[in-house]
């Protein structure tokens, strides 16, 4: 299986490759969603303004 295609499993299920190949432990679900949703993002503007905001609500 190319990395590719794992990758892109992994983003469909909200969890990463490594944790499919089981390399990691269960992932929280929010944790797993947020993820999924941030790692699709392909606009740059988009992921700096999505960034700035996370760190101004920590």
């Amino acid at each position: 299986m190319r990395a590719s295609c794992l990758a892109e499993i992994a983003r469909a299920l909200y969890t990463t490759p490594d944790y499919l190949l089981g390399f990691e432990e269960n992932q929280d679900s929010f944790e797993a969603e947020a993820m999924g949703i941030l790692q699709g993002i392909k606009d740059d503007t988009v992921r700096e303004m999505l960034l700035k905001q996370m760190k101004a609500l920590v």
